[in-house]
C-alpha cells in the first residue's frame, strides 16, 4: 500500500462537529532511502479505521531524526480519504491538516515504526539500498484506539 492507494479511496465527508474515527489499526510502514540530511531513516506508515461505517485511511511520511525519535517529515502532508466539513463545504487544507495531525497524534505511531525499524535490523538488511527496495509489512497487530479509546 503507497499514497496511491489512500488517495484512491472513496472520500469520506466529515462534519467537523462530529467526533471522527477513533480506532485505527497499522496496516504498514515502509523504510525508505534517506534524503532528508538530519534523517537517519525515513518512510511511510498507512493507518485504517476498524469501526463501523465508511472505511478512513491516513498515511504520512515520517523521519528517524535520533535513536528513539521519530517525527512527522511533513505535518501538513498526511493522506487522507477524510474530508472534513463545516456548513457542507470543505475545509481549507491548514485547518483540515489540523484535524489529521490531531488523530495521528493520538495513535502510538511512532512506537510501531520504531518496532519496524528494529525487525529491519534484526533481518539484517543494513544497507540502504537494501532498506529502500523493501516493503516493511508487520502483519495483523492489536488495533490501536486514539485517547485510550
Amino acid at each position: 500500500m503507497y499514497r496511491w492507494s489512500t488517495l484512491a479511496l472513496p472520500q469520506v465527508e466529515w462534519p467537523t462537529g462530529h467526533v471522527p474515527p477513533t480506532r485505527f489499526r497499522h496496516l504498514h510502514t515502509t523504510v525508505d532511502e534517506p534524503e532528508l540530511p538530519r534523517a537517519r531513516e525515513v518512510g511511510y506508515t498507512t493507518w485504517q479505521s476498524i469501526e463501523a461505517g465508511p472505511m478512513v485511511r491516513l498515511g504520512w511520511d515520517w523521519a528517524l531524526i535520533d535513536d528513539g525519535i521519530v517525527v512527522l517529515a511533513d505535518p501538513l502532508g498526511i493522506n487522507s480519504n477524510l474530508c472534513f466539513l463545516q456548513e457542507r463545504e470543505p475545509l481549507h487544507a491548514s485547518r483540515a491538516a489540523a484535524h489529521l495531525n490531531a488523530i495521528v497524534h493520538a495513535l502510538p505511531w511512532q512506537a510501531t515504526i520504531l518496532k519496524a525499524l528494529r525487525r529491519l535490523r534484526a533481518d539484517g538488511t543494513q544497507a540502504c539500498a537494501t532498506r529502500a527496495s523493501r516493503r516493511r509489512d508487520d502483519g495483523p497487530e492489536r488495533p490501536q484506539t486514539v485517547n485510550g479509546r
